[in-house]
């Protein structure tokens, strides 16, 4: 009969005893009757998960948790059923409206730009169906031609071709100048206007010394103003060319480029005016039919005032500018 059994167990480096001692009345013994020790190998699992719970259970039983919440996103706002009604958490009011007004901006701001470049296309086309059209006529006859033709094909050349397209440069919706740079773009500019202005005065003087009697039609009126006013243009281009330079001379920049686009314009308009006082003289009109001729007179004036768009609104905005100064 056992008296009393003691039984303990404890793990050490992994290996497992299990004690087991019985005590009997008469004594003590090894074997069946006296105290024995069993020990039992512990796999590399075990071993394992006891090393790592101890470190575990040991710095739970120190420190106390810490959870750490990260900030929310401040790049990328959540995306939901409104991506831009919340950013950073925080419900951005009146978004969708924002959203709308944005989008409806865009929209006119594209279609205000295919309106400006369409127009700026029919320029392009009706300058040179007017350009065709005179060097046709006036080259009818073959070469040499007179006094009169060479009139014709200068001025028209250096008024509604080339300066024409040295106004048309600045413009932002024009073709084959708006990728250029700004400094480009000033440098046709005033390429084409020289060279504008040189034929056209050319033309122009060249009818001076082939008539007796000047300047009695409003042909010749209008053309005494288109000369008058190209020739103050080219010279007054050139201060607005180096404006900057000449401001220590008290010459105003923002002045000088005022009066250069005023004159400008009324320059070009003049010539215009003047073509088609030319147009309707009998020397075109029995070539080209009364209905032709009003159609090239239609044409002229469309392509005038599609030119000058674009220099009259940049004349009244610097001159709000400059008069708001003053």
């Amino acid at each position: 009969m056992y008296c009393k059994t003691l039984l303990t167990k404890f793990s050490v480096q992994g290996v497992r005893i299990v004690s087991l001692t019985r005590t009997h009345k008469g004594g003590t013994d090894k074997g069946q009757d006296g105290p024995y020790e069993r020990q039992e190998p512990v796999g590399a699992a075990a071993l394992a998960e006891g090393q790592r719970r101890a470190p575990a259970e040991a710095l739970e039983a120190e420190e106390p948790q810490v959870v750490l919440k990260m900030p929310p996103n401040v790049v990328d706002p959540p995306m939901g059923n409104d991506p831009e009604g919340v950013f950073n958490g925080m419900e951005l009011k009146g978004s969708a409206s924002t959203t709308q007004l944005v989008s409806k901006k865009s929209e006119d701001n594209y279609n205000l730009r295919i309106f400006q470049s369409t127009l700026n296309l029919i320029s392009h086309i009706f300058i040179g169906v007017t350009v065709g059209v005179l060097l046709l006529h006036t080259l009818r006859n073959g070469l040499p031609v007179g006094a009169t033709p060479q009139h014709i094909i200068l001025c028209v050349l250096g008024y509604q071709l080339l300066m024409a397209e040295a106004i048309l440069s600045l413009s932002p919706n024009n073709g084959w100048s708006n990728r250029l740079r700004l400094v480009d773009k000033r440098r046709a500019h005033w390429i084409l206007q020289l060279l504008g202005s040189g034929l056209a005065l050319g033309g122009s003087f060249l009818k001076i010394l082939d008539k007796d009697i000047h300047w009695n039609t409003l042909h010749g009126q209008f053309a005494l103003v288109a000369m008058v006013f190209t020739s103050v243009s080219l010279v007054n281009g050139l201060t607005s060319l180096w404006a900057y330079e000449l401001r220590k001379l008290w010459i105003p920049q923002s002045l000088s480029k005022l009066t250069h686009i005023c004159f400008g314009i009324v320059a070009f308009a003049a010539a215009s005016i003047t073509l088609c006082y030319g147009l309707d003289k009998n020397l075109f009109r029995n070539w080209a039919g009364p209905e032709f001729t009003i159609t090239m007179i239609v044409i002229v004036a469309t392509f005038t005032t599609i030119i000058i768009i674009d220099p009259f609104i940049t004349f009244y905005t610097k001159g709000r500018v400059v008069f708001k100064r003053n």
